[in-house]
């Protein structure tokens, strides 16, 4: 009986392929062929490869606030036949080759689904959740071939590394991840862990502009771009914010989309039992670390973010790209994000309704705390129902203008608690955001 193999270029595995480049940049090799042999035969074939089982990586269990199992992917699975499938891989994904086959590429233990037929959108279906779950795994390859014969279902997929190498770079991965987390103190609540794994990967990672598909580099878009070459695009920074997360005792799931009109990949959050959407990309600036993204509810990010369809809502063709349809990008069951509990500006801005005397007291004292405290950064939030350039007018332009009465202010208060340095009103500069209504105030001491 003929088996029909195909090797597919698994567009929703690698997610976006991402961060700067658009869907026509996309490399998309779909080739088909036939096969005289039997599903048996080509397990068989597969087994006599080199493959080597290494060791699996290590969860480091942090005495403080444990580890927190991602398997977000695999409960919003819809089959019984999919969790299997996904199963297999997780059991076979450390079995790998050590030379490549003549496709050119490092087999993975092939996976044999006795006595299921499994559908091409089913396949892709289980290993996105794999992946999704799994941000240590990052060699497995955005392409996999699969047959179906006599009844049964195989799956081939393949790993960018040979075995050893594979090794080499997850006990590196494993030795960065410890770095980071053994680093976490004592009694932070999941808030205050969340802000230190974002500054940690947001100013230690350089974006890599100028990579646009994954033909560019394969690591770009792994754990291991940002957590060990420390230069990625959007999918490492959000796989590497899911596995320091993970370890810090914190749930968190990878969202596909759209921002700034490339495709796009970013984090959920869950803190203090609310969902939240974190951005740890675009929260990675030139001038350095800023919070825009950090704990947005649906409302916010949807101001420019896209997020990519429910795959309930896309047919076979746009999930597989059969048929001269275009492969979509989708998401798995996502949660909904209503809070604004937990969102950065609410945590460390003041708010500011009107400018009164209630303002002039919280501005004041906030200068102060920040050079008791030794920051150089203190936030505004202009409320919904206020005009965002009024409010930054009177603080900051019109003549004379509130800041500089602040600051006075502010520099008399530190003489009296006994410090001599003294915040230099001139050297102030600002960073806003009028689609957020924040405002970060960058201050210099004297």
């Amino acid at each position: 009986m003929k088996n029909k193999l195909r090797i597919l270029c698994l567009l929703c595995v690698v997610l976006m392929l991402t961060a700067g480049c658009d869907m026509s940049s996309i490399t998309d090799f779909i080739t088909e062929f036939t096969s005289s042999q039997s599903h048996e035969s080509l397990l068989t074939n597969a087994e006599s490869e080199d493959c080597v089982t290494i060791p699996e990586y290590v969860t480091l269990e942090n005495d403080c606030y444990g580890y927190s199992p991602v398997d977000y992917g695999y409960q919003s699975l819809d089959t019984d036949l999919q969790k299997k499938c996904y199963e297999k891989i997780a059991q076979n994904i450390y079995t790998i080759a050590e030379k490549k086959d003549k496709t050119g590429r490092y087999i993975i233990k092939q996976i044999c689904l006795l006595n299921y037929e499994m559908s091409e959108r089913d396949i892709r279906q289980a290993i996105f959740a794999f992946e999704i779950d799994n941000p240590q795994i990052f060699w497995l390859d955005n392409t996999f071939a699969y047959g179906i014969s006599e009844g049964s279902t195989v799956i081939q997929l393949y790993s960018y590394e040979s075995a050893s190498e594979c090794h080499n770079d997850l006990v590196k991965l494993e030795k960065s991840v410890k770095k980071i987390i053994s680093k976490l103190e004592p009694g932070l609540t999941e808030y205050e862990r969340e802000l230190y794994i974002h500054d940690a990967v947001a100013g230690s990672v350089d974006y890599a502009t100028g990579v646009k598909s994954i033909d560019d580099g394969w690591r770009y878009f792994t754990s291991v771009g940002a957590l060990i070459d420390k230069s990625a695009v959007c999918e490492s920074y959000a796989k590497s914010m899911q596995l320091l997360l993970a370890h810090a005792g914190i749930e968190s799931i990878l969202v596909n989309g759209k921002s700034k009109d490339v495709l796009h990949m970013w984090n959920m959050v869950k803190i203090d039992g609310e969902w939240y959407h974190l951005d740890p990309t675009w929260d990675d600036t030139d001038d350095g670390t800023i919070y825009k993204y950090f704990n947005l509810s649906d409302e916010y990010i949807l101001k420019d973010h896209t997020v990519s369809k429910h795959y309930s809502m896309l047919t076979d063709d746009e999930i597989c790209g059969t048929n001269n349809k275009q492969k979509e990008l989708f998401n798995l069951t996502l949660p909904e994000c209503t809070s604004d509990k937990n969102n950065f500006f609410n945590k460390n801005a003041i708010v500011i309704t009107e400018i009164d005397a209630q303002t002039d007291e919280k501005f004041i004292n906030m200068l102060v705390d920040a050079v008791l405290e030794k920051k150089n950064k203190v936030y505004l939030k202009v409320d919904e129902g206020q005009s965002f350039e009024k409010i930054l007018d009177i603080l900051f332009y019109d003549t004379p203008n509130k800041y500089f009465y602040y600051v006075a202010e502010a520099n008399n208060k530190i003489i009296e608690f006994g410090y001599k340095a003294q915040i230099e009103s001139e050297k102030t500069t600002i960073s806003k955001d009028a689609e957020m209504k924040t405002v970060e105030i960058l201050i210099t001491l004297e």
